[in-house]
């Protein structure tokens, strides 16, 4: 069930409230049913190559639809394990076959939990665990929106964020963008370090 915590103490799970609250940036449901989701727990984490396409495999077909003529042209899925005091691992499969995976930098560590504009639009489908997302909100306040599987979230250039990282079950997500990435398997980060966030919106 997707959840909406704001800086001024309200919390929030209806989606339609959610997202009136955290517009441009947008929550919805995808078809997830018991029988995907029972199949998706059983896999091994982190995710094999092969199972990566069953991921995208199972993603239904007027989803897939809409997305397309929406403009969405690359896909990533992501994994990120819970390694306890170690931190976490990540791990991604692409498009055109690469993968990737290991433990980020403390470098790159620290740039991604820095409020930042990822300078694409990208929309991700949750499958395993949650995808929780600190965000700067139009009115000064700032919100934290957590996601779980059959759920998905869109973000885009324009939307000031951070990520939370939950322990226990490791997060398998599906992402679509509307740009190629660049040689790196990234796409451009721009980062705001002068943006403080409210101690209670880093959980």
């Amino acid at each position: 069930m997707a959840l909406l915590r704001v800086s001024d103490g309200r919390v929030f799970t209806a989606i339609e409230d959610i997202n009136a609250i955290v517009k441009p940036m947008e929550i919805g449901r995808f078809p997830f049913d018991d029988a995907l989701r029972a199949r998706v727990d059983a896999l091994p984490q982190p995710l094999s190559p092969e199972n990566a396409k069953l991921i995208v495999g199972s993603l239904d077909s007027s989803v897939r639809e809409r997305l397309d003529s929406e403009g969405y042209v690359s896909w990533r899925v992501g994994n990120v394990l819970s390694k306890g005091e170690e931190g976490f691992a990540f791990h991604q499969h692409f498009e055109g076959g690469e993968t990737g995976g290991g433990q980020k930098s403390p470098e790159q560590i620290k740039d991604y939990l820095t409020p930042h504009h990822v300078l694409v639009n990208d929309i991700h489908f949750v499958f395993t665990g949650a995808i929780i997302k600190g965000v700067q909100l139009e009115n000064g306040l700032q919100a934290v929106c957590y996601v779980e599987a059959g759920e998905w979230i869109r973000l885009g250039p324009t939307i000031l964020n951070w990520p939370i990282f939950p322990s226990g079950k490791a997060i398998t997500g599906l992402s679509f963008f509307d740009q190629k990435a660049g040689p790196d398997q990234t796409w451009k980060m721009d980062l705001h370090p002068e943006v403080k966030v409210d101690p209670t919106m880093l959980f």
